[in-house]
């Protein structure tokens, strides 16, 4: 069929909304005229699931009157029978055009959506996804009377590893360091990268404060072996900050100050370990 691929020929017109659904197809020749389901209600079908998106409809009929009511309802080209072959090739053509570069905007605005939300050097959640993500294990854990909890996590000694090697063997072990973190949690759980060497883990709906100390203990633990930069052997440890929800704080804001406080007091009493923030009242009174 002129360099077409034929993907699927049906008879029954109620079929045809789910075969999309399920095939997404870049074209659909459809008549307007069929047993038990009309073309134009064939198209409603389709735009109630399209979403809004462009419906890759081409229309085949006989009934030229109707050729506005197609177009109206979604229709990228009607062509009436009988037609000229080679002009229906052109228009398919045309329509296919079309469709293609729809669907390459589409994808592309996607792209620039994932990178709006996810940092550029290791792809996990930015500071802005982040926050979305703990409002939403807030929420979760509000709903279910659960905790929900922060880890705050720095490298220690990065900076130094940064100077001596350079920022591109620094930039390779954060790297290194992002998918030693993804590779630690649940999949219901986030591991987001706030800037610099600090990463923050999201732990949602655990039952007890002390459920946290496990993955704080992972991660240290799994930040102690050798990394692989630069064609040498680095080894670095990690700090951790903890803090939970409803002990230290209701909001994103309040649970990464604490648990910031916690690791900076890590920092100060000896590093490569963790500890939970200083509770305080549901009410925020000291």
């Amino acid at each position: 069929m002129r360099g077409y691929a034929e993907v699927t020929v049906v008879t029954d017109p109620s079929a045809v909304a789910a075969l999309h659904a399920a095939q997404d197809y870049d074209l659909i020749l459809l008549d307007i005229c069929m047993p038990g389901l009309d073309g134009l209600a064939v198209m409603e079908r389709l735009q109630a699931e399209s979403n809004g998106h462009l419906l890759p409809i081409f229309v085949v009929t006989g009934y030229g009157s109707r050729r506005n009511e197609a177009l109206a309802a979604g229709a990228l080209d009607v062509v009436t029978k009988p037609y000229d072959l080679n002009e229906l090739d052109l228009r398919l053509r045309n329509a296919l055009r079309v469709r293609t570069l729809v669907k390459d905007l589409s994808r592309r605005s996607e792209e620039h959506r994932l990178m709006a939300l996810h940092d550029a050097l290791t792809g996990l959640p930015n500071r802005r996804l982040l926050l979305d993500r703990i409002d939403t294990a807030l929420h979760l854990a509000k709903r279910n009377s659960k905790h929900m909890a922060l880890l705050y996590i720095d490298l220690d000694g990065f900076k130094e590893i940064n100077d001596r090697l350079g920022h591109a063997a620094g930039d390779e072990l954060l790297q290194h360091v992002a998918r030693r973190l993804s590779h630690s949690v649940r999949q219901a759980d986030t591991v987001g990268r706030l800037g610099g060497d600090e990463f923050v883990m999201v732990l949602s709906e655990i039952r007890s404060p002390e459920e946290a100390s496990v993955p704080a203990d992972k991660v240290i633990h799994t930040l102690s072996s050798a990394f692989a930069v630069g064609g040498r052997e680095v080894g670095i440890s990690a700090s951790v900050g903890i803090a939970v929800y409803p002990q230290h704080g209701s909001a994103a804001s309040d649970l990464l100050a604490h648990a910031d406080a916690a690791l900076y007091a890590m920092k100060i009493s000896g590093k490569n370990g963790y500890r939970y923030a200083v509770d305080i009242a549901v009410d925020g009174k000291a």
